[in-house]
């Protein structure tokens, strides 16, 4: 018999996370799906603006679940392709309890699948640059004070790679302030440049930079819609969609389209992270360097100034938390 437990932690947040988002602290629900041979984790921690159910909701969805579904889901074949695991998924349950139970069922099949292997993390810019020297891949967010944002930048050694992300607050005027006073060079790609998609050319004409999509495509845009952009890599965050299977079938699709898929955090905990560092491995992209490294965003951390995520990281963590 399976059983499933479920619990609410309070992380706080950093200081410099505060001031950049105004978050004090993260609530994160843990599931941990335990029988007599095995044990495996999800974790659910919605984000104002991504995510839209409550945290206390989906845990009562997973509390009310009927104990033959996680049979069901433990005996899972997982010989069945990435999109009939994705329909099965998202055809019996309702997000998010789809999504968690997919996670759950990925980490069950992967549970004693620890390779030997390392996931490369971008690091998002929120403390003093030098705290970063060892990432070669830095993200940073544009768009609150461009003079500032534009000083940052040219501070940063050619060694490292840089990934800007501007939440779609900007014009071609503001890109044209920004991109003739830096050196373009080692610009990786502009992320969510435009509210406006069709401007996307702008920056990929004049500049020669990639664009990145994130919150611009969901679960129901079409390759179509997604090829119109322009975009040269896909930002996909995995909590924000069916499951896991769909995450997977995702990215496959996307490198059939000459499009890179690079896995992100929507600033999860550990479990997420360690399990986001399995899908990569599973999806055979670690030669990518993927945004989920959440280290200095928590006021304390299992893993600071790490630059690499080993899959299944959170194993010893979890025992302790559930």
């Amino acid at each position: 018999m399976s059983i499933i437990k479920t619990k609410i932690i309070t992380i706080p947040c950093s200081d410099p996370a505060f001031n950049l988002y105004g978050l004090k602290e993260r609530l994160v629900l843990i599931a941990s799906l335990e029988n007599s041979h095995t044990r495996a984790w999800a974790e659910y921690a919605p984000w104002p603006g991504i995510h839209h159910v409550d945290i206390h909701h989906a845990q009562k969805m997973l509390q009310n679940i009927n104990p033959r579904d996680l049979d069901d889901l433990c005996d899972l074949d997982h010989g069945l392709s990435c999109y009939d695991l994705a329909l099965f998924f998202k055809k019996r349950w309702p997000y998010p309890l789809s999504y968690i139970l997919s996670s759950l069922a990925f980490s069950l099949n992967n549970y004693h699948c620890s390779p030997d292997i390392q996931v490369t993390l971008s690091a998002l810019v929120l403390n003093n640059i030098y705290t970063y020297k060892n990432f070669k891949y830095l993200k940073i967010k544009i768009g609150r004070n461009l003079h500032d944002e534009i000083a940052l930048i040219n501070t940063i050694t050619p060694q490292h790679i840089i990934r800007l992300d501007a939440n779609k607050k900007l014009n071609t005027s503001n890109y044209k302030n920004i991109l003739d006073n830096i050196n373009i060079s080692n610009i990786n790609y502009i992320e969510e440049p435009f509210l406006d998609l069709k401007n996307n050319s702008y920056i990929i004409d004049n500049y020669n930079i990639a664009i990145a999509l994130d919150e611009s495509w969901d679960e129901d845009s079409s390759w179509d819609y997604i090829e119109a952009t322009r975009a040269r890599y896909l930002i996909i965050k995995p909590s924000r969609f069916s499951s896991i299977y769909w995450v997977m079938n995702k990215a496959k699709e996307a490198k059939e389209h000459n499009i890179i898929p690079i896995i992100s955090s929507s600033f999860e905990w550990i479990y997420s992270a360690s399990l986001y560092a399995m899908l990569v491995y599973t999806i055979d992209m670690i030669d990518e360097t993927h945004g989920i490294w959440i280290s200095d965003f928590f006021a304390s951390s299992s893993n600071n100034k790490e630059i690499y995520i080993k899959p299944c990281d959170a194993l010893s963590l979890l025992r302790e938390e559930l």
